[in-house]
């Protein structure tokens, strides 16, 4: 979300009233942190909300607690999802109907399910968007779900979220061709992942991106090595 309109009744709100100063700050930086986008879920890392906010991570895990036991947010997966969107609103355009139901078909199932099925996510537009790419996305696995996995798969290649969830095959693929074992593979994506996060990178491919970085530090494998192959 590149532009959204906040509204100055946030902080005389009775409902926000009742969360202390730390948890009103967090939520006001969920709301309207750059990496949500104009639907009412997204993905925030705990590093990169330290970073946005301010502060430590025992702080924000027990102001995170509160959102979600006052109904303001649930938390699934590394997921945000806002409950209701009164006081900040994405600014909307032509392309946002498009984005949002490219945004959608990409989330993970259970978080899409979670999505559609909450009554208290008020949105017209996320929710008119969602239901737009649930649809498509049910009618594309019900024509043809061995072409979607391999689109899917490809696109993933492409996307940052790859390097936290590497497919089995490419761990396969690493394990057979270089000198490193899954839990090596795995952890190196993590960190490659926080890298690009905290230093705004992208690439184009961030399989070849992660096969590099694994193949500079632990070489190529000659023959298989039983010792570290899991």
């Amino acid at each position: 979300m590149k532009t959204a309109i906040i509204n100055t009744e946030f902080w005389e709100s009775d409902k926000i009233s009742e969360l202390n100063s730390d948890t009103r700050n967090i939520y006001l930086c969920l709301l309207s942190n750059p990496k949500r986008n104009t639907t009412n879920v997204f993905q925030l890392s705990d590093r990169l909300l330290v970073f946005y906010s301010g502060y430590n991570l025992d702080i924000i895990k027990l102001c995170r607690k509160q959102l979600i036991n006052k109904k303001f947010i649930k938390f699934v997966d590394g997921y945000y999802i806002l409950i209701g969107q009164e006081y900040v609103k994405a600014k909307r355009g032509k392309l946002t109907e498009t984005i949002e139901k490219e945004f959608l078909k990409n989330l993970p199932e259970n978080i899409l399910k979670i999505v559609l099925n909450n009554k208290d996510i008020s949105s017209r537009a996320s929710s008119r968007a969602s239901s737009r790419g649930t649809l498509e996305y049910n009618n594309n696995n019900n024509n043809n779900n061995n072409n979607n996995n391999n689109k899917v798969i490809k696109k993933l290649f492409t996307q940052k979220k790859y390097l936290t969830k590497i497919p089995e095959k490419d761990i396969e693929e690493f394990i057979s061709k270089l000198n490193c074992n899954k839990k090596q593979i795995i952890s190196k994506g993590k960190d490659l992942f926080y890298y690009c996060e905290s230093k705004g990178r992208q690439y184009k491919n961030y399989k070849a991106f992660l096969r590099n970085a694994l193949k500079n530090d632990f070489g190529e494998s000659g023959e298989i090595n039983e010792d570290i192959k899991l």
